[in-house]
């Protein structure tokens, strides 16, 4: 907040926030639940799950007051009296009414109601798959994943988008380290006060703190950035860099940490596979490139 003092208040706020929400925001569902189910099984999901709640319910939503009232102070600072570069008591009011109207309307907001609301009153009608988790009954269940299915995709699609260098600089790193390493150590020094040694699986609990903090950021920080006009490249790269940073710190706390329950043949099979994925992609990059080049090269 205090480094851009050149912009606005609302700026700052806004700019500040969406980093605070970059180093909380985990991508849970896309990431968390697959590499976790895969290292730990499915002893661990419930506390997976519980970490998504709370998010979803308590820090999302607070985080969309932030960015609403960041907004609001923008405006105002837009809609201000050039003589006086205040509002007036009036235009104040207005942008109170305004400022409550778009928190109360807003999409997670409402979603996250409409989520809390179902599960009270027709939790009943939920099913459970072949895994034994919760689903939507259809065709609500049907038309939600149709809409949600290219998320990941796209957030990816948008993440190269917005990123015009790949360099790495002051912000992005530290959004970065503080994401990847300085949550995933606060995580586990906070596991060493509340995990009690005569818990049951009390290290793996501890274990499991430090690799939750590894898990990088998802899409919703650059999809805020872009919607309230704020720290895209940074967070953009930020995205990128945190991918590339979490694979392997996750397979070293995988390996060095949980060395008991990893399944080295998967292991092996799963490097293979990953190598072998990696090799056709490289193949087809280069083709591209040398196709984009040749056509270049004719037109000149």
């Amino acid at each position: 907040y205090g480094n851009r003092s050149k912009d606005s208040r609302g700026q700052r706020i806004l700019t500040s926030a969406i980093f605070a929400f970059f180093t909380t925001a985990s991508n849970d569902l896309a990431l968390g639940f697959p590499v976790v189910r895969a290292i730990y099984g499915n002893s661990m999901l419930v506390y997976l799950a519980a970490n998504v709640l709370v998010f979803q319910t308590i820090f999302q939503p607070l985080a969309m007051v932030v960015f609403e009232v960041g907004k609001a102070f923008k405006d105002c600072h837009e809609l201000a009296s050039p003589r006086s570069g205040v509002l007036e008591g009036e235009d104040r009011r207005g942008m109170v009414l305004r400022t409550a109207k778009s928190i109360a309307l807003n999409p997670i907001m409402l979603a996250t109601v409409l989520g809390a609301l179902y599960s009270c009153f027709l939790a009943s009608t939920l099913l459970r798959d072949a895994d034994g988790d919760f689903q939507l009954p259809p065709p609500v269940g049907s038309i939600v994943q149709l809409w949600t299915s290219p998320f990941q995709m796209m957030f990816l699609f948008l993440n190269g988008a917005k990123l015009r260098s790949a360099s790495i600089t002051f912000w992005p790193a530290v959004l970065v380290l503080m994401k990847v390493v300085v949550c995933a150590y606060i995580s586990w020094g906070l596991s060493l006060l509340f995990v009690r040694a005569d818990t049951a699986d009390s290290e793996a609990l501890k274990h499991f703190t430090f690799f939750y903090g590894t898990i990088p950021a998802g899409g919703a920080p650059l999809i805020y950035a872009q919607f309230f006009d704020c720290g895209e490249e940074v967070v953009a790269a930020g995205s990128i860099w945190g991918l590339v940073l979490a694979g392997p710190i996750e397979l070293l706390t995988a390996l060095f940490l949980q060395s008991k329950t990893v399944n080295w043949n998967d292991m092996r099979i799963v490097m293979h596979t990953a190598a072998r994925a990696s090799a056709v992609c490289d193949v087809l990059f280069v083709l591209l490139v040398a196709l984009g080049w040749w056509g270049v090269s004719r037109r000149s």
